[in-house]
């Protein structure tokens, strides 16, 4: 259920506009991660182990503060944000900082 849709239900069930912010105040979460990012990491930590996996979700950035970065190729690809590099740009988010990946500049 998305959000528009359980303020409609709460609506047409007779909430009122306090009761619905009250409980949209208390549900509301400044800290939580992307999904996306979590499954990425959970599938590469089968590689690297429970340690490495851990580390990663400490310090993945809360969605509410997300970054936007892009890849730049310069013979690999390099985070625009934290400057770490990689050999692939399918991924949607930076392993290291979690930066949300938009369009790689084009390849030389």
């Amino acid at each position: 259920m998305t959000r528009e849709q359980a303020l409609n239900y709460m609506r047409s069930n007779g909430w009122s506009e306090e009761q619905i912010n009250t409980v949209t105040e208390a549900f509301t979460c400044e800290d939580a991660i992307s999904r996306q990012a979590a499954i990425r990491i959970a599938e590469q930590g089968q590689i690297q182990g429970f340690e490495w996996q851990f580390k990663q979700l400490v310090v993945l950035p809360s969605v509410s503060t997300e970054k936007t970065g892009r890849w730049i190729y310069s013979g690999y690809y390099e985070c625009s944000e934290c400057g770490k590099t990689t050999y692939n740009d399918t991924y949607n988010y930076c392993p290291n900082c979690g930066a949300r990946m938009a369009e790689s500049e084009d390849k030389e």
